[in-house]
């Protein structure tokens, strides 16, 4: 019986040869309400973290782990609080919550863009420092 490869490594084979950026973009939506009022949302991410197994060290897919990346991906749950009065298309910076894909580097920051259900305006969003 041939082995059940789990999400996680069906992901990493598929990644294994794109390039990827230190920094993670998200969309979270919300209600006019939410928007209105402010709220703490729980989102769901995926980031690189440097892999356990070879510490980083790129090594031509001998590692098990990563296919010799260096890296591997996460999914994780995070708490973000959206301020009240926040408008469509704003965008969330969570600075070095992103993607660190060299032992040596600092990790990238995570840009949450806001959507209003319903709302269709083109605005461009303004950032704001979480």
């Amino acid at each position: 019986m041939e082995d059940i490869k789990e999400i996680g490594e069906i992901f990493e084979e598929f990644f294994k040869d794109k390039k990827i950026s230190e920094d993670v973009i998200e969309t979270c939506k919300i209600t006019k309400q939410e928007a209105k009022e402010g709220v703490l949302k729980d989102i769901k991410i995926s980031t690189a973290d440097i892999c356990e197994e070879c510490k980083g060290v790129k090594n031509n897919n001998k590692c098990p782990k990563c296919y010799g990346r260096g890296y591997r991906f996460n999914e994780k749950t995070i708490h973000i609080n959206i301020p009240a009065k926040t408008k469509n298309n704003d965008c969330l910076i969570l600075e070095g919550e992103g993607n660190q894909l060299k032992a040596d580097e600092e990790r990238g920051d995570l840009y949450i863009k806001i959507h209003i259900y319903g709302n269709k305006s083109n605005r461009k969003g303004k950032k704001i420092y979480n």
